[in-house]
C-alpha cells in the first residue's frame, strides 16, 4: 500500500511539472518521515508466522485425504482376504 501512495504523489508532482506549478528537481523528492505517527516494530507470533495460506491449506488437506483413501483402501481389501 505504501508503494501505491508514493505513486500517486510522484504521479501528482508530474502533472503539477507539467503545469508549471514546481520544477522538474522536485518531482523525485523523497518524503520526510511523519512525526505524529512514530513507527514501532510488531511481534509476529508462531502461528501468524507459519500458518499456511488458504490455497496451501487446500492443497495439504487433498493430499493428506488422497493418502488417507489409499491407506483405506489398501487396509480393506489386505483384511478381507484374510476374513474369508
Amino acid at each position: 500500500m505504501e508503494g501505491a501512495v508514493q505513486a500517486g504523489e510522484r504521479a501528482s508532482r508530474e502533472i503539477l511539472c507539467d503545469m508549471g506549478m514546481i520544477s522538474e528537481s522536485e518531482i523525485w523528492e523523497s518524503e520526510p518521515p511523519s512525526e505524529e505517527v512514530q513507527p514501532r516494530p510488531f511481534d509476529v507470533g508462531f502461528w501468524v508466522k507459519y500458518s499456511p495460506t488458504v490455497s496451501g491449506l487446500f492443497k495439504s488437506l487433498a493430499k493428506l485425504s488422497v493418502v488417507s483413501g489409499l491407506t483405506g483402501l489398501f487396509i480393506y481389501h489386505r483384511y478381507k482376504q484374510v476374513c474369508r
